[in-house]
């Protein structure tokens, strides 16, 4: 059910990176449970993996180069340990009395499934390629409702993208184009552009994910607006920008300036559950993990999932890797 298991992601000195590729090794370990022996033996049993220093650091001995790795190592499970205070109850593993191992709960409640759920999100490169696309697409739809559950009962919330789950919604139009056109009715904004400027056939969505507004009620433009992207690789950084203010006031005449969210599975946190590198959140609300799951507390599943995810996430909890 899973792939690439014997490469850890990169780049390696991502401490939250690792954090979570441990946390799924713990998932389909036979046992359900992996030591920091245990990650130890699998980051240095490839020749390729035996540097984990990231930043062409010098060592003067074998010794200085292993006290190195052994720090990495330390610090990974020190964010683990974090995490497992950071989510409570919705953590699906817990961490041994001397933090240095790691075991998955027998039994998980929905909360921690929906965990399991953004964990895997967050590792798409482990994912076969049909899964992975559900998987995507089920993101956006948990993002959605996310906005949702933060947004006042008012609030107008959509997906804008191209999405086969949104196929009854408000933009479900094949054509970017009369989708961008609604939007802009909506947003009581005038175009920009014309059906013209985009390819023929062209059924993208120019960065938006997901669309959000809070009407006054009155037919005068200029009220709050969200627009946001979804991003599960590691590419998110770059992704921020398109659906930002400065990109759509190229295509709709936009009075007000909007509010730019960018929605990531990953636990992007350090050891203070602070952001991890706030440099690369760039004028934008993010909702990670944490802020994902807090948002949905109150939410059931079954209204949020596919039956195709529901099942897959079953499968996978059942499931045993035996080659880990």
């Amino acid at each position: 059910m899973l792939s690439n298991l014997n490469k850890p992601p990169v780049p390696l000195h991502l401490e939250y990176l690792q954090a979570d590729y441990i946390e799924l090794l713990c998932l389909v370990n036979v046992d359900r449970f992996i030591s920091r022996t245990d990650v130890c033996n699998i980051f240095l049993q490839d020749g390729d993996l035996n540097d984990l220093n990231d930043f062409e650091e010098m060592h003067d001995s074998k010794a200085e180069k292993e006290d190195d790795n052994s720090q990495r190592i330390d610090d990974w499970f020190r964010h683990l340990n974090h995490r497992s205070h950071m989510f409570g109850n919705a953590y699906p593993f817990s961490l041994s009395q001397n933090g240095k191992s790691l075991e998955r709960h027998n039994s998980l409640n929905d909360h921690q499934k929906l965990y399991i759920f953004l964990l895997l999100a967050s590792q798409l490169r482990c994912l076969d390629k049909n899964i992975m696309s559900k998987f995507t697409n089920s993101f956006e739809v948990v993002s959605l409702q996310a906005l949702k559950e933060y947004l006042p009962g008012n609030a107008q919330v959509h997906l804008f993208g191209t999405n086969p789950l949104n196929k009854d919604g408000d933009f479900s139009q094949s054509l970017k184009y009369e989708r961008i056109k609604k939007l802009s009715e909506a947003l009581l904004a005038p175009l920009q552009i014309k059906q013209d400027d985009f390819p023929k056939g062209d059924m993208g969505d120019e960065g938006l994910d997901i669309v959000a507004w809070l009407s006054i009620g009155d037919e005068a433009p200029g009220f709050i607006t969200i627009f946001g992207q979804c991003a599960c690789g590691n590419k998110w950084v770059e992704k921020q920008s398109s659906s930002g203010f400065y990109a759509w006031r190229q295509i709709i005449d936009l009075k007000v300036e909007t509010i730019n969210m960018i929605f990531i599975p990953h636990c992007f946190r350090d050891l203070q559950g602070k952001w991890y590198q706030p440099r690369n959140i760039h004028n934008t609300i993010m909702i990670d993990r944490v802020r994902m799951i807090r948002l949905l507390q109150k939410c059931d599943l079954k209204d949020i999932f596919t039956n195709d995810i529901t099942d897959f996430l079953t499968k996978m909890i059942d499931y045993i890797e035996p080659s880990v």
